[in-house]
């Protein structure tokens, strides 16, 4: 198991940031650590989208627009969504970011102060600090085993470190009328029909899941919407072990099949933006249907 370590040295000139000087050093270790350094960047982003104009922000909080928070807050306004969960849900980070959108580019009626927000949020200290920055907005913190359902589940990734199989990501799926998921998936090649999972450099172990062993109930379907052909795994190195697979990282939209036609008329009625033309029709297709191999990657 990896151990986190965060430092925080004085030093007489930048020159070699390496060379450590004599002055203070301040040294946070394990869930300190890791609490630390994510706080600055979950604050952080709150500030780029309460103080800055669209042209002027950071790449990736653009891209995080793009993939997540115009799809959530469109799937907020289609369904009339009441209750909202977040897997990894850090600071609620996420409110910031629906708000964002909704004051520059896809306004309408709806108080987003009035949806029930629910976190799945394993650390505390953060549970605490996304309630404090928040104030206006309600919101619940839950575990895997005690929440009901809500409207609307979204979650980018956090599955693959939450769940240890297909099951218990089916049973977390089903608790939603709608889910809105970025998932790591494979699809084995071998005779065998086993779980895939892999030790990462994050500390922490990961799992691949296999589409075909989702059991959602008979009103659920999953659709394929978009995703990386060739997803950036850098932080994350697999132990294969001759086990030759193929993979693909999506975001999947989790429900019934009128839901479904009903999210494709409503986007078709959208007019044509940046933050659209990624979500391309002739590449949406049910769970069931992605046999062909050009929708995984060989790893």
């Amino acid at each position: 198991m990896y151990k986190f370590k965060l430092e925080l040295n004085t030093i007489k000139d930048n020159k070699n940031l390496k060379i450590k000087s004599d002055g203070i050093n301040r040294e946070l270790f394990e869930q300190q650590a890791y609490d630390c350094w994510h706080t600055y960047e979950y604050l952080y982003q709150i500030f780029q989208y309460e103080n800055t104009k669209y042209k002027n922000l950071d790449v990736k909080y653009k891209n995080l627009i793009k993939n997540k928070y115009f799809i959530l807050l469109f799937l907020i306004k289609i369904f009339k969504v009441n209750s909202f969960l977040e897997l990894g849900s850090s600071v609620f980070e996420t409110i910031n970011g629906l708000e964002f959108v909704k004051k520059n580019f896809f306004k309408f009626k709806k108080d987003l102060k009035k949806i029930n927000y629910y976190g799945i949020e394993k650390s505390n200290f953060f549970q605490f600090i996304g309630k404090i920055t928040h104030l206006k907005y309600k919101i619940i913190n839950k575990n895997l085993k005690n929440f009901k359902k809500v409207d609307l589940i979204y979650d980018r990734l956090v599955s693959s470190y939450a769940f240890h199989n297909e099951k218990q990501l089916s049973n977390f799926i089903n608790k939603s009328t709608i889910a809105f998921i970025n998932l790591g998936c494979f699809k084995n090649l071998n005779s065998n029909n086993k779980n895939f999972s892999a030790s990462g450099t994050n500390g922490y172990n990961y799992t691949l899941f296999n589409l075909q062993k989702l059991k959602l109930k008979k009103n659920i379907n999953g659709y394929y919407l978009f995703g990386k052909r060739i997803p950036n795994y850098n932080q994350i190195i697999f132990n294969l072990k001759n086990e030759k697979i193929l993979r693909l990282e999506g975001f999947f939209l989790f429900c019934s099949e009128k839901n479904f036609q009903k999210f494709k008329t409503e986007l078709s009625k959208l007019k044509k933006n940046r933050f659209t033309q990624h979500l391309n029709f002739n590449n949406f297709k049910n769970i069931k249907d992605l046999s062909n191999n050009n929708y995984y990657l060989f790893k």
